[in-house]
C-alpha cells in the first residue's frame, strides 16, 4: 500500500508526503548449519581424529601451549617417531621455531582410516517468515524566483517488525530485515546561464547488513554515515552540445565503519578519501 500527496505551489517547486506499508511472505534469508557433504565424496577430517587428540593430550601433559602450530607439530612428530620430550627439549634450548619448521618441512599429515568425516559449516538461503515494512517520506523542492538558486530536501523513515536480537544465543540463526534505515538528503542548486551546480549532503542511519556472519552467526551493522558531494557543469555556448563538468565525492573524506553485536566488535573500517572527476561530454 502506497499513499502520497503532492502540492506544486510553483512551476518548479513542490512539497510531497508519502506513506507506505509492504507485507512480504517468505523473505529469503541465510541459515548456517553444520553437516557433512557425503554426496560430494567422503572427506576425512585430519584435524579432529585420534592422532590429533593424542597430540593434544601430550602437549597438555608437557605443559606446552596448544595452538594450531604446536598441534600440527606434535601430531606430525608423534606419527614419525618423535616425542613430546623432543619438543620440550627444543623449547628449553631456545630452538622451538627451528624444531617446528623442521617438522613442517619434513612431514605432512594425511588422512588415516580412523579419522572422522569432515563436518562443514554451510551457509544456505532459506525461506523465512512473513515480515512487514512501513514508513514515510517527506520531500520538498523550491527555486527562488528567477535567480536560478534552489533547494531540495527529503527524509525517508523506514521501520520493520523483525529486528535482530544482539543478546540472543549465537548458536541460533536469526532472521532479521536487512538494510532498513532512515535516510536524508539536502541539496543546494543553481541552474542559470548554462551552469548547473549541486552541493549535496547525504546521510544514512545505522543499518543491519548481515544477520549471520561466521560460525558465531554474528550480525554486521553499518554505522551511521554522511558525506558531502558537489557537481558543477557548464554548457559551452560556442559549441552546441559540448558540456564540461567537475565533481567531487565525499569531499570531507568520511570513513565507513561496521561492527558486530557491540560497537566495540569492529568488523571493517574503510579509510576513504575524497574523489574528484573532470569530464567532457559532447552530444550530437
Amino acid at each position: 500500500m502506497d499513499v502520497s500527496a503532492e502540492w506544486y505551489f510553483d512551476d518548479t517547486s513542490y512539497v510531497s508526503l508519502g506513506f507506505f506499508e509492504k507485507r512480504v511472505n517468505n523473505f529469503v534469508g541465510t541459515e548456517q548449519t553444520r553437516r557433512t557433504l557425503s554426496e560430494y565424496g567422503f572427506i576425512q577430517d585430519v584435524t579432529s581424529g585420534p592422532r590429533v587428540q593424542a597430540a593434544a593430550a601430550a602437549l597438555q601433559a608437557a605443559g606446552i601451549p596448544i595452538n594450531d602450530t604446536s598441534l600440527f607439530t606434535m601430531t606430525a612428530a608423534q606419527a614419525n617417531g618423535r616425542t613430546a620430550a623432543d619438543y620440550s627439549a627444543a623449547i628449553a634450548a631456545g630452538t622451538q621455531v627451528a624444531f617446528e619448521q623442521e617438522i613442517a618441512f619434513l612431514y605432512d599429515i594425511n588422512a588415516a582410516p580412523n579419522d572422522p568425516e569432515t563436518v562443514w559449516q554451510v551457509s544456505k538461503p532459506i525461506n523465512n517468515r512473513e515480515a512487514k515494512l512501513y514508513g514515510s517520506e517527506l520531500a520538498v523542492q523550491h527555486f527562488f524566483g528567477e535567480t536560478g538558486f534552489g533547494v531540495a530536501a527529503n527524509y525517508t523513515l523506514v521501520r520493520g517488525d523483525v529486528k535482530y536480537n544482539d543478546n540472543a544465543d549465537p548458536s541460533v540463526s536469526q532472521f532479521a530485515l536487512l538494510g532498513l534505515s532512515d535516510t536524508a538528503n539536502l541539496v543546494l542548486m543553481y541552474e542559470n546561464y548554462g551552469i548547473q551546480a549541486r552541493l549535496a549532503y547525504n546521510w544514512r542511519d545505522k543499518y543491519l547488513n548481515n544477520a549471520s556472519r561466521s560460525n558465531a552467526r554474528n550480525p554486521v551493522y553499518v554505522e551511521e554515515y554522511a558525506q558531502i558531494d558537489f557537481n558543477i557543469s557548464y554548457e559551452i555556448p560556442m559549441v552546441e552540445g559540448l558540456n564540461v563538468s567537475f565533481e567531487g565525492l565525499n569531499i570531507t573524506g568520511e570513513d565507513i565503519r561496521t561492527h558486530g553485536r557491540s560497537e566495540r566488535m569492529i568488523e571493517e573500517l574503510y579509510d576513504l578519501g575524497a574523489r574528484y572527476a573532470l569530464g567532457v561530454r559532447y552530444t550530437f
